[in-house]
């Protein structure tokens, strides 16, 4: 009942600051502002609560659309991590398998909340799409997190003679991808696993939790996340300097494949988010170790926009070069 009256609370407030500040940057649409808005405020709100609370207001606001009648899903266990799958109704041997790991800074964030996320990358890809529902802290310590999307990529790998199989993350999500990536290569399993993925798409990864210095401090007011919210996920998953050293959120220096192993990338970044710089910095990474990919920036655009399709209707775009990527490769 809290949470109900709090996501109310937020949508009245953020509805009165439109009378205050009717601003919004130039190619931010007026429903754009809005759901940013009203994220920032939820999130500020989030701040020293408990997780389980958060996480019961977040189902609150789990988005739909016809879309989810189109596709038929299956929650299962992948390597005995709770999955979802998802797929065409029409489509009865996708050509693409997408194995999606979700953001929430580690601690929120759930299979079933990009449910429809899912649906829309099923039917625009032509593809199987298995949402890792992987364990949060604080109730498990990292690195669970990036153990529970390991284990179900090899699985999926070591199951499937298929090499059109895909990685892709949001924010937390697309920093579990790298940890994925590097994993394979240290873990002394078949080596063939790394040449069935056919690309790698990367939504804003959060990948330089750790520093004010890796943040564009000059993007919180344009943003959702601010320097306030990004430390509390921070103090909430890394409570030790051990825990610090023994999770690896990967520079990408570090993830220590050659060149020919990397799979094709593509990465997208909202230009008005606080993670701007350092995604910025892991596409100049890549290009120094001679690693083509493609990165593209939305102006304007507040950090995982792509996730509030349809409401935000610049969504639309940024799915589509998802698309128009493992179409290419």
């Amino acid at each position: 009942m809290l949470a109900i009256i709090d996501v109310i609370f937020a949508c009245l407030k953020t509805g009165l600051s439109f009378l205050i500040n009717r601003n919004k940057l130039p190619q931010r649409s007026w429903r754009g502002e809005f759901i940013c808005r009203l994220a920032k405020s939820l999130l500020n709100r989030s701040i020293g609560k408990d997780f389980k609370w958060i996480r019961a207001r977040q189902k609150l606001l789990t988005l739909y659309s016809p879309d989810l009648l189109k596709v038929r899903s299956e929650k299962t266990l992948i390597a005995g991590v709770t999955s979802i799958v998802v797929q065409a109704k029409k489509t009865t041997e996708p050509a693409n398998t997408i194995i999606y790991f979700h953001g929430g800074g580690y601690a929120v964030g759930s299979a079933d909340g990009y449910h429809l996320m899912g649906a829309k990358l099923a039917l625009q890809n032509k593809a199987k799409v298995i949402l890792v529902d992987y364990r949060l802290v604080p109730d498990f310590a990292l690195p669970a997190a990036q153990e529970d999307c390991y284990a179900v990529t090899q699985a999926i790998l070591a199951g499937s003679s298929n090499k059109n199989i895909y990685l892709l993350g949001d924010s937390a999500g697309g920093t579990l991808c790298l940890s994925v990536l590097k994993r394979l290569k240290v873990s002394g399993d078949d080596p063939g696993y790394l040449s069935k993925l056919a690309g790698c798409v990367l939504i804003s990864p959060w990948v330089a939790p750790l520093s004010y210095e890796n943040l564009s401090l000059e993007n919180e007011t344009s943003d959702m996340l601010d320097r306030h919210i990004t430390q509390y996920w921070v103090d909430t998953f890394c409570q030790s300097e051990e825990q610090k050293q023994e999770v690896d959120f990967s520079d990408i220096q570090s993830v220590g494949l050659a060149k020919e192993e990397w799979p094709p990338f593509y990465i997208q970044a909202a230009g008005a988010e606080v993670f701007f710089k350092q995604v910025k910095t892991l596409s100049e990474q890549l290009s120094a170790l001679g690693i083509n990919h493609d990165f593209d920036v939305f102006p304007d655009q507040f950090h995982v926009f792509q996730t509030f399709s349809p409401i935000v209707p610049e969504a639309k775009d940024a799915l589509n070069k998802i698309s128009a990527f493992t179409r290419s490769v």
